[in-house]
């Protein structure tokens, strides 16, 4: 399965995600309200119009979860490997130019294994690629005339490891479709919760929430029903 499939449950709940985060975000930055609607007429509907908004937050919490989850099953791998062959974009030419500084005629390198952001090592192992034409462009009789791969290690200055490392990966997320796929769900997801909670939205959190337990801690005492009824009658006294 390819990182970028739009037809797996990931992407599903990545649009249900987008949906229902720009619900929130138009209807919190507008302050709509449900309960002024001319449909919305009975003051006992306009006191329970908070379950119509706990579905809202119950639906995004629902699309959240699914879009973590199928992120594990379906799109962890994918993306783990993009992120290495990103950090090791970054860090392509930086190898290819301390390789050719170890060693003459090296015409390419790369790193062995994963490449980190912060090296715990000061020496980063490299393969260097010699071109077959090393003895007879005059390097020298000991290099043979074959294609030679050597293994060895170089000093890298850790500080431009890491900026050359963050930079690619920077691209990588933020510009073209991968910005779309992971980035922006989550991102619009906070950012349409934070307004819609900080609007004065009656929609809000903390307004469902105070909506709710009010309701549950007013609610009528039912009637006894097997209650007597006491009836006074009124006695008149009649002359003769």
């Amino acid at each position: 399965m390819t990182p970028f499939n739009n037809n797996d449950n990931f992407s599903h709940f990545r649009r249900y995600l987008l949906v229902i985060s720009s619900v929130l975000a138009v209807f919190g930055g507008s302050d709509i309200r449900v309960e002024l609607a001319p449909v919305v007429g009975n003051a006992s509907l306009v006191g329970r119009v908070w379950a119509l908004y706990a579905l809202v937050w119950l639906f995004s919490l629902y699309a959240f979860f699914g879009f973590v989850v199928y992120f594990y099953t379906e799109r962890l791998t994918g993306f783990s490997v993009f992120l290495s062959d990103a950090k090791r974009e970054g860090v392509r030419h930086y190898l290819h130019h301390l390789g050719r500084r170890s060693g003459w005629a090296a015409q390419r390198t790369e790193a062995r294994g994963e490449v980190s952001v912060w090296p715990m090592d000061i020496e980063v192992e490299i393969y260097k690629h010699f071109e077959p034409e090393a003895q007879s462009r005059g390097y020298g009789s000991e290099r043979p005339a074959q294609n030679v791969v050597e293994q060895g290690f170089v000093r890298i200055n850790r500080f431009l490891w890491s900026m050359l490392v963050v930079r690619s990966l920077s691209a990588r997320l933020l510009f073209g479709p991968t910005f779309f796929q992971y980035v922006l769900p989550p991102l619009w997801l906070v950012a349409a919760v934070l307004l819609a909670n900080n609007s004065g939205w009656t929609g809000s959190l903390e307004s469902v929430w105070a909506s709710a337990w009010n309701e549950s801690t007013q609610a009528p005492r039912r009637p006894d029903v097997l209650q007597p009824t006491m009836c006074e009658w009124k006695v008149e006294d009649r002359k003769h």
